[in-house]
């Protein structure tokens, strides 16, 4: 495989990067519209219950994770046909058990939450998890060619069609099951959509042992990987729904879903750009590091520059879009978004890692958050409510990043001294902003936000 020189390999990449980014802001655009509007029209509380089964969702897809989208995208057999044949076979069968496993869950549920509309939400999720796994292999494929242009387009159209048709059913029936069956339409949408991205694929059903051991092989640290993901990233969501009333769980769902805009920014660049290039040149024998360092200081130092800012201005943003019910959300963002700066450092760190064929790093980063949040929360949340949750939360992230910052030390992949830099500059970013706003008067000091507090019963 031939790789063009450093000077070309930095253009292209700031070429992806850029489609990358503009579609993924055009997204989340579409994403935030619907998602005030939504919590205009349904009570808080019917979010809390949403946001539950969403993280059950994901939760039952990751738990079985065994890398079919990363074996595509790093393997040099990513583009025969027997292999994706397989590896969508595959996937099927997995989407069938995991359908059965999503019913098998829903009285369970509504025993832990002592509500019996998880017997029927549950089941009506567990729809949109088969039908998943009936996804055409084309968008690993794009993936692995970064064609982020096309695939770009594609996740556009895809939220634009997915949130006008769940605002109208919602408008017209205001219910959590209606929220459910648009997941469900959704998900229907976004699989037929799949086929058209790369038409010369024409799956059939197939189960090659070769392909079958090899997918088997790279997945296993994937699959603990995702195990140990899911619960280092949802299990706040799932103990607090256990521990704070649903009104609040909705409110604190409002402040998670704004702050983990960046988070999720961060996932597309790594698993777009980042993680297939790293392959790519791994691959190639090449030594991957001199090609990102000048390339991954630009993007961080724009990173971090945009999150001091939002720091700043977080609790103006939720006065502007929600109503009053959601104020509580003003004094969570700050705090949850603090942390999702170390997440994205974390994940940036993850996709080379992963690019560079080292799983088990990430496993072991992913264990340590995990247990942090495992002993934090159960201390915290009795005596400070969902603000301790939301600085535990904050803090795992950093947890987290310090074993990858040490990964990425052993494999000659280190970035530590741009990652503290750039910190420096997030902090320095948010304090000189918000004083300054505070001198002009277009809001007031960091008093003013202290303050919120007791909205959240702190």
């Amino acid at each position: 495989m031939s790789l063009p020189d450093l000077a070309t390999l930095r253009r292209l990449l700031s070429s992806k990067l850029g489609w990358t980014t503009g579609s993924f802001a055009v997204v989340q655009g579409i994403r935030l519209v619907n998602n005030v509007l939504l919590a205009r029209i349904v009570l808080p509380e019917l979010l809390g219950i949403m946001l539950i089964v969403n993280t059950i969702r994901t939760g039952i897809e990751l738990l079985s994770d065994i890398g079919i989208g990363q074996n595509i995208v790093s393997s040099k057999e990513g583009e025969d046909p027997d292999f994706l044949d397989t590896a969508w076979t595959v996937q099927i069968i997995r989407a069938l058990i995991l359908c059965i496993v999503a019913l098998g869950l829903a009285y369970p549920a509504s025993l832990f939450y002592e509500d019996d509309v998880f017997l029927t939400i549950i089941p009506i999720m567990s729809l949109a998890i088969l039908i998943l796994g009936f996804q055409s292999t084309g968008r690993f494929l794009l993936q692995k060619r970064m064609d982020v242009k096309r695939f770009g387009i594609f996740e556009m159209t895809l939220a634009l069609v997915s949130s006008v048709v769940g605002l109208v059913m919602v408008w017209y029936r205001p219910t959590v099951a209606t929220m459910a069956w648009s997941l469900v339409i959704a998900t229907l949408l976004g699989t037929i959509g799949t086929y058209f991205l790369v038409p010369d694929i024409r799956h059939r059903w197939r189960l090659s042992e070769q392909h079958i051991w090899k997918i088997v092989h790279f997945g296993k640290w994937v699959f603990l990987s995702s195990i140990l993901f899911f619960l280092a990233m949802n299990f706040d969501r799932l103990y607090l729904g256990k521990h704070i009333t649903l009104t609040l769980l909705g409110v604190y769902g409002v402040a998670r879903s704004l702050s983990d805009v960046a988070s999720l920014m961060a996932l597309r660049i790594g698993s777009l750009v980042i993680f297939p290039k790293v392959a790519a040149i791994q691959n190639a024998g090449l030594a991957p590091r001199p090609a990102m360092a000048a390339w991954r200081w630009r993007l961080m130092l724009l990173a971090a520059v945009a999150m001091g800012l939002f720091l700043a201005v977080s609790d103006q943003i939720v006065f502007l879009l929600y109503d009053h019910r959601y104020d509580g959300a003003a004094f969570l963002l700050p705090i949850l978004g603090l942390g999702v700066w170390f997440s994205v450092l974390g994940i940036v760190a993850d996709a080379a890692m992963v690019g560079l064929g080292k799983p088990a790093h990430t496993a072991r980063a992913n264990g340590v958050k995990f247990a942090w949040l495992l002993i934090g929360l159960p201390l915290v949340v009795p005596t400070w409510g969902v603000a301790g949750a939301a600085g535990i939360i904050a803090t795992a992230e950093l947890a987290r990043y310090l074993p990858l910052s040490l990964s990425q030390r052993q494999e000659k992949f280190s970035f530590f001294r741009q990652d503290f830099v750039t910190t420096l500059i997030v902090i320095a970013t948010a304090l000189a902003t918000r004083t300054l706003l505070d001198w002009v008067g277009m809001t007031e000091g960091v008093g003013a936000w202290w303050q919120l507090r007791t909205l959240v019963g702190l």
